[in-house]
């Protein structure tokens, strides 16, 4: 991938293990844009079977480095990220947080190459434990809520939208595990975070 000739300066945090060399998990860059790369979430069979995930795609070690010197807002993040992942796809399934002075935006992957994004109101938080978070999406709403190119189409040909609702499109219905770990383990850390 070729990157542009005019990266800013970003400070970041190393990845604690080192293992497999040194990558940042989050950063804030010259003009005061932050952003997170190491929540990894899960997607349901149904959504891999549709979109699988690409073994030459980005992962999270790769995010910062591909987005967090190139832009100047959280949006122009989400917006950048959402560009690369419907390019190359990623290898596995991420949650991933932009924030600025002004907004913070919350980005979930779907598959190998779909993903969705939500500007977090001005009044909340995110709590996420390694799974798909987002409950809430508006398409006809793009100030608050960003998407891959084809999206819609996708939901609709692969008969995805579990929401069994006219009030809202429910994405962890949708794309979002169901699994026993998330009964047993990733749910109750929200919850335990959110009682903290």
């Amino acid at each position: 991938m070729d990157l542009p000739d005019n990266p800013m300066r970003y400070t970041s945090v190393p990845d604690a293990l080192g293992k497999d060399g040194i990558w940042g998990e989050a950063g804030i860059n010259a003009v005061n844009v932050a952003m997170s790369a190491t929540e990894t979430i899960t997607t349901n069979a149904r959504v891999l079977g549709a979109d699988p995930l690409v073994p030459s795609g980005i992962g999270e070690e790769d995010m910062l480095t591909l987005v967090l010197p190139y832009i100047h807002s959280a949006r122009e993040g989400v917006e950048l990220l959402g560009s690369i992942l419907e390019k190359y796809g990623t290898y596995e399934s991420n949650g991933i947080a932009f924030s600025d002075c002004d907004e913070i935006w919350w980005l979930e992957t779907i598959g190998g190459h779909h993903w969705i994004a939500r500007r977090v109101p001005d009044d909340a938080y995110v709590t996420n434990s390694n799974q798909l978070g987002i409950d809430y999406f508006e398409f006809n709403n793009p100030n608050d809520y960003l998407h891959s190119s084809d999206l819609r189409d996708f939901i609709a040909k692969h008969h995805l939208d579990l929401t069994y609702s006219n009030e809202h499109f429910n994405p962890r219905y949708a794309f979002g595990s169901q699994r026993d770990k998330d009964r047993h383990y990733n749910t109750p850390r929200s919850w335990a975070i959110q009682r903290f």
